[in-house]
């Protein structure tokens, strides 16, 4: 269908059903998780809460304005993760309380907005955070109506469009309400 078409932006049948693919990273493998989104079938060893330290990725998280503990730590676990399942997982695993843990969803939705093209990684992490419980679905609605107030006041068309189409995403999937 042409919503079927839409929605995959170009990405062939073989593709998708290739187990050793390298374009599709943020989705997870279809066969390993069960229909709810839950854990891996199976799956005896937890993953680390976070990857090892890497001087690369703390150089980015800094060059991205992530500067306090949290923030490192999530934008750490977002870009080190190896599919947003994995993602959403760890970030759920952090040990974050109060207002630290709304970094957990305002990592991620700054992260979307600062990369040069639409990257649809961060929407798919969002959506299975939302999931997660009420608290990351407030802290989503109030990240999103700060980002849509932001790029209106912003002179930037390009980080405007990704707030529109990120926004926009979510309200269509039921995260964020109109």
């Amino acid at each position: 269908s042409d919503a079927a078409a839409a929605a995959l932006h170009g990405v062939t049948w073989d593709a998708l059903l290739s187990p050793v693919k390298r374009g599709a990273w943020w989705l997870p493998p279809a066969g390993g998780f069960e229909s709810g989104g839950g854990g891996v079938r199976g799956a005896t060893a937890t993953p680390p809460l976070l990857p090892p330290p890497d001087d690369d990725l703390l150089r980015l998280a800094a060059s991205q304005r992530m500067t306090s503990e949290p923030r490192k730590a999530a934008f750490c676990v977002v870009m080190g993760a190896a599919d947003c399942a994995d993602a959403a997982e760890r970030l759920l695993r952090l040990p974050l309380r109060g207002a630290a843990a709304r970094e957990v969803v305002r990592v991620p939705v700054e992260c979307a907005l600062q990369e040069s093209t639409w990257n649809p990684y961060y929407h798919h992490l969002l959506l299975r955070l939302a999931a997660a419980g009420r608290g990351h679905r407030a802290t989503l609605r109030m990240a999103a109506r700060d980002a849509l107030s932001a790029a209106a006041a912003a002179d930037d068309a390009p980080r405007a469009a990704r707030t529109a189409r990120l926004v926009g995403g979510l309200i269509a999937a039921h995260a964020v309400p109109l």
